[in-house]
């Protein structure tokens, strides 16, 4: 083990004495085995691999994860991780013989149980039309618990991988799947419990890699017990990921294996409520936009097409999209916006970077395929993609051509986006964040973060800056009155119409500071503006605004 394992299981142990816990005391607290907690603080095994295996041993700690504590847990794991996970080839990221290895690794891992039959899930809703998907039960997390089938599906229409008709699954993660199919298989065929078996598939699904299992196969549809029985092991599993390519980027996220600059809709959720503090409920972004959410809607369950989403900030489409998939988890398939957010999780990918893009168009079966802001795509390429099945959407604050294909992203109210945060219990903080911030989301995430940014707006860097301060110090102007560009004029000291070209620039560049509502140019955030472009005025500038201020309050009407 590498010496940031060491230094990963060093830190637990200290945490855990800390808590004057006894290492069998911590194990059984927690639900944890002792020789895997022993093997850990040993640095004999890697850290968890997967965000909700951290979660569990923070919790376990009492690590809040506002707490600087967590920061340096995480950091210790990711090192760790990135030593302990193999490298695989470029270009077989997600080949079946790199998975089979991946799932067999996996198995190994206290969260595998739990997580599988999720798996399973994506896949059914990633390689099925969802039309032919009348029922999907398939428990995961805490609901692997329950007593009773670990998965029912009814298609109407299945594939290679999906039975036509209802199919009763078993999964497992056990060293030895001969032995445990073989009792999953006898049990359920005394007791089959609410299905017929003999109009119903029985599948077992093993992590593992299992050489006899057509041989089993064959033997147990001689009994003539079940209408067909089958075994996926990691070999199938392989085949099988190969065909829903949302779902293996979302796999190979959750074991911390390389994602090539692409992010499913879950992980880009998670990364932007965890990028504010408090974290923004799905309503925030959604506020204002009940027409939008329909728009999107329509787009996404019809036939393949190409979106486009114009904002002010590109940033905000992406939020948008991601925070409709949010809201549909939350209510479930029957979500009032018609969105199924299990079919969402399987098939939509966020990609930032372009050399992904034609290897995910290859897919054989429907994604849709999010374009990060700046992503360079030509017209072939997307004419291709919609040719090969897939929806694409284009993020920008500006667009052209068929304005019939694009949708325009309502700026919230301050009241709305108060009103979202107030019903998710936010302090009054992000209340006033909220109302500061004109609308824009973007002002709102960056008034609320949770860590330190490293990128400041472009239009607030020095050689911008100085073209801007006018506006900041005047508030607001409206160039049809005389009176009002005389005093820009004076407090740029220059002409007025040099400010007019210097500021007309940013109405058309993402994540814009200045508004301009028929002859009124305004700010988007005064607040924001100012936090940001202050540092920036001179005592030259102060000379100019104390003179233009004695003139204009010094007048008898102010107007």
């Amino acid at each position: 083990m590498s010496s940031n394992d060491k230094q990963f299981g060093q830190f637990v142990r200290q945490r855990r004495r800390a808590l004057g816990l006894s290492l069998r005391e911590f194990a059984w607290r927690n639900g944890l085995q002792a020789s895997e907690v022993s093997r850990l603080e040993r640095g004999l095994v890697p850290p968890p691999r997967t965000q909700a295996g951290l979660e569990v041993y923070a919790k376990a700690l009492k690590l809040s994860m506002e707490s600087g504590e967590w920061d340096i847990f995480r950091g210790l794991a990711h090192r760790g991780l990135a030593l302990a996970s193999p490298v695989l080839p470029p270009g077989r990221r997600y080949s079946a013989r790199a998975w089979s290895l991946q799932l067999e690794q996996w198995a190994d891992q206290w969260d595998a149980r739990a997580t599988l039959p999720q798996l399973v899930r994506r896949l059914v809703h990633g390689t099925v039309n969802p039309p032919s998907l009348q029922r999907v039960h398939i428990p995961t997390q805490e609901g692997v618990q329950q007593p009773g089938w670990d998965g029912l599906v009814l298609a109407s229409e299945g594939n290679a991988f999906v039975p036509t008709g209802l199919s009763a699954w078993e999964m497992s993660v056990q060293k030895n799947p001969g032995q445990k199919a073989e009792a999953d298989f006898n049990k359920r065929t005394q007791d089959p419990g609410p299905v017929n078996p003999e109009q119903t598939t029985f599948v077992f699904v093993t992590l593992r890699r299992w050489a006899r299992k057509e041989e089993w196969c064959a033997d147990k549809r001689r009994s003539s017990a079940w209408q067909d029985v089958r075994v996926y092991d990691a070999g199938t599993l392989d085949d099988w990921l190969e065909q829903a390519g949302a779902v293996g980027h979302w796999l190979a996220r959750h074991l911390g294996l390389p994602t090539d600059g692409v992010d499913d809709i879950a992980a880009y959720w998670r990364n932007c409520t965890e990028s504010t503090n408090p974290s923004l409920p799905a309503a925030v972004y959604l506020a204002s936009r009940a027409a939008n959410i329909k728009q999107f809607t329509e787009w996404y369950c019809a036939l393949p097409s190409v979106m486009a989403i114009e904002t002010p900030s590109p940033y905000e489409a992406l939020d948008f999209v991601a925070a409709c998939y949010a809201a549909a988890a939350d209510q479930g398939p029957d979500s009032p916006e018609g969105l199924d957010p299990d079919d969402m999780a399987a098939r939509t990918l966020v990609v930032k970077d372009a050399k992904a893009w034609p290897s995910l168009i290859d897919s054989s079966n429907r994604l849709a395929l999010i374009a990060a802001p700046g992503l360079d795509l030509g017209p072939a390429l997307l004419a291709e993609t919609v040719r090969n099945g897939h929806h694409a959407l284009l993020a920008a604050n500006r667009l052209q051509g068929n304005r019939d294909a694009t949708i325009t992203l309502a700026r919230p109210s301050h009241h709305a986006l108060q009103a979202a945060l107030r019903d998710s219990g936010a302090d009054d903080h992000a209340l006033t964040a909220a109302y500061n911030s004109g609308g824009s989301l973007a002002v709102l995430k960056r008034s609320l973060p949770r860590f330190p940014a490293t990128k400041p707006p472009e239009w607030s860097r020095s050689a911008n800056a100085k073209a801007l301060l006018p506006l900041v110090l005047a508030g607001s102007w409206d160039e049809t009155y005389d009176g009002d560009r005389q005093v820009v004029a004076q407090l740029s000291s220059g002409p007025y119409s040099e400010v007019e070209e210097a500021v007309s620039r940013w109405l058309g560049e993402p994540d814009t500071p200045v508004l301009k509502r028929q002859s009124v140019w305004s700010l988007v955030s005064r607040e924001d503006s100012w936090r940001l472009l202050a540092p920036h005025i001179g005592s030259s500038l102060l000379e100019r605004f104390t003179s233009v201020a004695h003139e204009v309050l010094g007048e008898v009407d102010g107007r």
